[in-house]
């Protein structure tokens, strides 16, 4: 329906606060609407018809603030608007008018007009929705300052709708709207998406960007057996738009007859196709029923058969006893057959499993030295746990127990205070020689020509007191003996000095508390002092000459002074 209005921004108080600095909204009573006025300006939000007002009494709530009102904002969602909605707001100098209006009644701005009798605008609410109007001071007229951007996301998330001013420019939405199982590509300026909008392009008019969707893309994994993947029979992606496909048999197994795909490495739902309309990434695995072929299963043990057998595939193999390993220097505890797992059925081929075996070293106890002592071959020992926590016990009962391990080269003994700070787990001891070649620059620096030394013993890094000695094989090459000592380097620094034995057969022993990184160093000889060198027969022989050559220096003076 055609009306006379002026463009206006407006904003509505409620009555009860003329600031509007507490407003909220409020229901429009009789409709599905609401209405706010702060700051001068009139919102009137919600969906749905504005309903009839009159002159007799029957005014809109915000009657008595219409002459404060100076911008008018009508929402999307208002559909009509009825009799008298806007009488008397006289003071408007600006209106946006929402996209969804449908009808608008002759007097529904009624003494709205900031100048009335010059600004008339005949129109319908086709013509005006999406549209912002503005107050020419210039002139006694309005005109059309803005439009309405809509973003019709094609079935994803809502975008609300953007006012740009004429000739400006229109924002990205941000946040991006979603879709479930597609991603956005781009914005368009047609419903068919064949033409992407340039978002630097100036406004002139209202307009509907339209959203262009890409469906996302899923894959598809095919485990045959044994995590063995099949990349030739199916498609290893999809869409949600694809088209429906049948799954294909996959390669030919040996042995076996392919029974479908499934969804579950064993159970599972048989999957025969990926219909359109599909989504997510699928994992699918191919289920087969054995033939009756028999295949050899053979055990080893360190190299030797433990047993043998032929297997029907499908079946179950079942292991051997525990084998046994022995030997003079270490203990083996037997822990699985590699490759082998209880339950395990037999499929095609051959099968071989070999026994793996924890190594510790043998630790035994002398009741007559009352110590626990180990020799190993190699520069490294493992002591179990057990072996451990039964050592801690008897030192704890025994203040004599001690114990003396030999790592190759190696020897270390602890004394019975440091047995007893042992912590309860398997522990390896193990020491690690690094020549000067393969040292740092900061460790050459520190020692000068000589190896170093980094022991270990597990977690044990401190003894709670106790002493632990070393005993590590030396080449002195000719230096003095009584000059080495035993540098301990934290940090990359000498954080203390230990005194050291050199020993006959080549070795030396130093103790400490703790464990770290050691080399050996020689400290400087001692300057001698030159009369401490001096013999009597040195010192008669220096007063002689003295004498003489005093006796001469006193001859000569006294003749001078006779002539």
């Amino acid at each position: 329906m055609a009306f006379a209005f002026m463009i206006i921004l407006g904003a509505a108080v409620f009555i009860s606060f003329p600031d509007g600095s507490d407003a909220v909204p409020q229901d429009i009573e009789g409709s599905t609407l609401q209405w706010e006025f702060v700051g001068g300006t009139l919102t009137i939000s919600g969906t749905g018809s504005m309903p009839d007002y009159d002159y007799s009494g029957n005014f809109p709530p915000w009657h008595a603030q219409r002459t404060n009102v100076t911008s008018l904002v009508i929402g999307d969602g208002v559909s009509s608007l009825g009799t008298h909605n806007f009488y008397g707001m006289n003071n408007l100098i600006s209106l946006r008018i929402g996209n969804g209006l449908t009808s608008i009644e002759d007097d529904s701005f009624d003494g709205t007009f900031k100048d009335y009798y010059n600004t008339d605008i005949a129109t319908t609410a086709d013509n005006v929705k999406g549209l912002e109007y503005t107050w020419n001071n210039a002139g006694s007229f309005y005109t059309v300052s803005g439009y309405s951007v809509v973003f019709d996301s094609k079935g994803g998330s809502s975008v609300q709708t953007e006012y740009v001013n004429h000739g400006g420019t229109v924002s990205i939405p941000s946040p991006i709207p979603s879709k479930n199982y597609y991603t956005l590509a781009h914005w368009c300026s047609d419903v068919d998406c064949t033409v992407e909008y340039e978002f630097s392009s100036t406004v002139t008019s209202r307009m509907t960007l339209y959203a262009k969707w890409t469906p996302v893309s899923y894959d598809i994994t095919y485990y045959l057996y044994d995590s063995l993947k099949d990349t030739t029979s199916n498609p290893n992606s999809y869409t949600i738009e694809s088209s429906t496909f049948v799954l294909a048999d996959p390669q030919v197994r040996l042995g076996y007859t392919f029974q479908g795909w499934f969804d579950a490495e064993t159970g599972g739902n048989q999957v025969t196709q990926i219909a359109t309309g599909s989504h997510g990434n699928k994992v699918l695995y191919a289920h087969w029923t054995p033939d009756a072929v028999q295949y050899n299963v053979s055990f080893y043990s360190d190299g030797s058969l433990v047993s043998s057998s032929s297997v029907v595939v499908g079946d179950v193999i079942t292991a051997p006893a525990d084998p046994v390993k022995t030997d003079p220097k270490y203990e083996f505890t037997f822990t699985n057959w590699d490759g082998f797992t209880p339950g395990m059925i037999m499929t095609a081929g051959d099968k071989t499993f070999n026994a793996v075996f924890v190594k510790s070293a043998k630790v035994g106890y002398d009741p007559i030295r009352e110590e626990y002592t180990a020799t190993v071959d190699e520069d490294s020992a493992l002591i179990t746990k057990a072996k451990i926590d039964e050592i801690v016990d008897k030192a704890k009962t025994d203040r004599d127990v001690t114990m003396a391990l030999k790592a190759g080269e190696y020897t270390v003994r602890f004394d019975n205070e440091a047995l007893r700070s042992l912590k309860s787990s398997d522990t390896e001891l193990v020491v690690e020689k690094t020549a000067y070649a393969d040292q740092t620059t900061a460790q050459k620096r520190i020692s000068k020509g000589a190896p170093l030394f980094d022991i270990t013993f597990g977690d044990n890094t401190d003894f709670n007191g106790g002493k632990v000695t070393f005993t590590i094989p030396y080449d002195k090459g000719g230096k003095d003996e009584s000059l080495m000592y035993v540098a301990h380097i934290l940090n990359g620094k000498v954080n203390e000095e230990i005194e050291c034995t050199y020993n006959d057969d080549g070795t030396v022993s130093f103790d400490t508390g703790h464990l770290s990184v050691y080399t050996i160093l020689y400290k400087e000889a001692k300057k001698t002092n030159f009369l401490e060198n001096l013999s009597i027969e040195h010192f008669i022989t220096f007063g002689v000459i003295f004498a003489i050559a005093l006796s001469g220096i006193l001859f000569a003076l006294f003749k001078k002074m006779k002539g």
